[in-house]
């Protein structure tokens, strides 16, 4: 399928992932919050902002009628955690706005995982689960950028995904991001730094919203039947 001349080289790979039906928007550790209340009976600014930029994030990827995946620390993520931070909630008079965005909706897969990699950990189906669909590109972001999301986008790099990181969708601030990034990529090597884009929300989906749009306008085949 062509791509549109208006998209660039690096983020043509995305639009086609998108075109064949072979990406998945991987959240990863968004559930994080939850924890960091209990413990600290607060939100830090970068994870406070982290979640609401995933947040509107995941909506826009579900109006684009992509079903958005999420991967959680099975230890941090049970009915005791929710419980402790709808107790912050109420004190703090809050509404429970952090839980609603973040559960896993109809149609949306929840993976839980023991190791700070999902695709490290042993019961979870997240390597088999992307074979099956036959996923070849990853959109992956999250609250912990320097741990659990680098390891996480390490692994998917050694299995050959394409990978794209919308920074603005992770703990690092906007001063912090270009750091990030060479910290990241000096653990890569040549082909891996060619598997990798850093970039933001608004570029994958208006990448995506073009993809989208191209699709829309392609002529409808007809056969003749003799």
């Amino acid at each position: 399928m062509n791509i549109d001349p208006n998209i660039t080289s690096e983020m043509s790979d995305l639009a086609r992932a998108f075109n064949d039906a072979r990406l998945v928007v991987l959240h990863v550790d968004m559930q994080e919050c939850f924890y960091y209340v209990v413990e600290h009976n607060s939100l830090d600014h970068q994870t406070d902002y982290a979640f609401h930029i995933v947040s509107m994030f995941a909506q826009n990827i579900r109006s684009l009628g992509i079903a958005n995946h999420w991967i959680a620390y099975s230890e941090k993520w049970g009915q005791e955690t929710v419980a402790q931070y709808n107790k912050w909630a109420l004190e703090n008079t809050l509404e429970f706005e952090l839980q609603e965005q973040i559960d896993a909706l109809d149609g949306e897969v929840l993976f839980n995982k023991a190791q700070p990699s999902a695709f490290r950990s042993e019961y979870c189906a997240l390597s088999s689960y992307l074979e099956i669909e036959g996923v070849n590109t990853l959109i992956v972001d999250g609250v912990k950028a320097y741990h659990c999301l680098t390891d996480t986008v390490a692994d998917a790099l050694d299995k050959g995904f394409r990978v794209y990181i919308p920074v603005d969708a992770t703990n690092c601030l906007e001063k912090n991001r270009s750091n990030f990034i060479d910290w990241f990529m000096k653990g890569t090597n040549e082909k891996q730094k060619s598997q990798i884009t850093f970039t933001t929300t608004g570029e994958i989906l208006s990448t995506l919203r073009q993809a989208q749009a191209n699709q829309q306008q392609l002529p409808v085949r007809t056969f003749a039947h003799g």
